[in-house]
């Protein structure tokens, strides 16, 4: 009785990781949503308006622009690729191994658009830092720290959601059906010995 009791444990052990892809799943879609909230933040900057109509200031919050443009942009790359994975997951093996591929592809391309568009913002803030207040100078840059950590977060999650995960959902189905085969052994020698229902 104690193999398979052992045996039912190991088994939904790696059901819990399959669990453990669709929590990784839903961090891909947070970071896509903590993007967006980002770019929000992007747009404060934009109303800023230079007195004297300085090129150089109105270069940079035209970069900022672009780059809030693109973070979007990102968020709905992240969301979409969530949400095709989560569809797939219901829909065969084969799906899901294209559709994890789709969206490691995506998120790698938007992620070279969004580091230039963020080397550029960078650039233009070094140029015009002189013209700027301390205060205003460091939240920019901090903004700018930041969409990048979570840029290297969202391609981190994303090579996450590749091979592996598609080798652990395999594994997790199966123990599904180990379980149940299990349990159905285990139940029924239980019952021979009257371990269960207290008869013979």
């Amino acid at each position: 009785m104690y193999k398979y009791i052992l045996r039912i444990t190991e088994a939904e052990k790696v059901v819990l990781g399959y669990d453990k892809l669709r929590t990784t799943i839903e961090q891909l879609f947070m970071t896509g949503r903590t993007l967006e909230r980002y770019s929000h933040a992007h747009r404060l900057f934009l109303s800023f308006e230079d007195e004297d109509g300085d090129p150089e200031l109105k270069a940079l919050f035209d970069a900022l622009d672009s780059l809030s443009e693109h973070t979007q942009r990102s968020s709905e790359v992240m969301k979409t690729s969530y949400l095709d994975v989560n569809n797939a997951s219901f829909n065969g093996m084969d799906r899901l191994r294209s559709v994890f591929k789709k969206a490691k592809k995506d998120i790698e391309t938007d992620k070279f658009v969004l580091e230039k568009s963020i080397s550029q913002a960078e650039d233009t803030l070094k140029r015009v830092s002189s013209k700027l207040a301390s205060r205003k100078k460091r939240r920019i840059y901090q903004l700018l720290r930041e969409i990048d950590e979570l840029i290297k977060s969202a391609k981190k999650v994303a090579y996450e959601l590749s091979d592996d995960s598609i080798v652990l959902l395999k594994k997790a189905k199966r123990a599904k059906k180990d379980i149940s085969e299990v349990r159905h052994q285990a139940t029924t020698r239980l019952e021979l010995t009257g371990s269960i229902t207290g008869k013979k």
